[in-house]
């Protein structure tokens, strides 16, 4: 099994940055204020990372076979074989 490093990096957690767009009306809108707003907010932007993370675990088993070839991607925890598929699954 993989150790904490190969998680986050399954997880892809670098990628969650994208996710911030989702809070960027918060403050063209002024509901920076409104609690019930921010927590919506936070709530999408949770949600979107969630659902990202899920994809980008489902694109690494379908494809790691190939990654496994590929020189950058072979080193993804799937396509190395740090995290198995089933360790994998577990997170999706």
């Amino acid at each position: 099994m993989g150790c904490n490093m190969d998680f986050i990096r399954l997880l892809r957690i670098k990628q969650w940055l994208k996710n911030g767009f989702v809070l960027v009306p918060l403050f063209f809108s002024l509901e920076f204020i409104n609690i019930i707003s921010v927590q919506y907010s936070i709530f999408a932007f949770l949600a979107f990372c969630f659902a990202s993370s899920s994809i980008y675990i489902i694109n690494d088993i379908i494809d790691r076979k190939a990654d496994a070839l590929h020189g950058k991607k072979s080193k993804r925890p799937i396509a190395s074989g740090k995290i198995s598929i089933l360790v994998a699954v577990y997170y999706v």
